[in-house]
């Protein structure tokens, strides 16, 4: 049987082919000429090559190509507004620091999740009814401030009237809030 290397210069021994695939140049019994993705061109030799600038697969996030960069994904490229936070503190961010997109120009490294979650929290407050200090009724899905409403639970509000409608059984009940109900252990 004929050995022969690999010839992306890896110097490891090529598999053998187990059919023949002239698509690929496989003859059955021979050895191929790659070892499987040993043949992929990766960086600036590629020929999709975009200047080191792709998309995430969601196509929310840019990606920039930096092999080197300690927290690289698998295809050696790194979240662009990570990177530039990184650059702009001169140090590589844990994990669990999360950037918020405060806008296109401006990033903003949370210390932790529960912050993170709250400037989200805050924003979508401030672009549906104007004011950051407001919370969203989970019964009526309306904003009002703090003084009109009543915490339950960490994170959830409800209007008094709205609970009530809700216990009485009205027609704007959700299904979120039948869930909720049946935990608290009512009818």
């Amino acid at each position: 049987m004929e050995i022969k290397l690999c010839e992306c210069g890896c110097g490891a021994p090529s598999p053998i082919a187990k059919q023949t695939r002239k698509e690929q140049g496989h003859i059955k019994d021979f050895p191929m000429r790659f070892i499987n993705h040993h043949n992929c061109v990766a960086g600036e030799t590629a020929p999709g090559w975009k200047g080191g600038r792709r998309k995430t697969s969601d196509g929310n996030y840019d990606l920039v190509y930096c092999p080197n960069h300690p927290k690289a994904q698998s295809n050696g490229c790194v979240l662009s507004h990570r990177l530039r936070v990184e650059v702009a503190l001169g140090k590589i961010l844990s994990d669990k620091i999360p950037v918020h997109h405060h806008s296109e120009m401006q990033l903003v490294a949370c210390e932790d999740d529960a912050y993170h979650k709250l400037l989200h929290q805050r924003t979508r407050a401030l672009r549906t009814c104007g004011h950051a200090n407001w919370r969203k009724c989970w019964i009526c899905k309306k904003y009002d401030s703090l003084e009109n409403l009543t915490k339950y639970g960490p994170i959830n509000f409800y209007h008094k009237g709205c609970l009530k409608e809700y216990k009485r059984g009205g027609e704007n009940m959700n299904s979120i809030g039948r869930e909720i109900q049946k935990a608290e252990g009512g009818t």
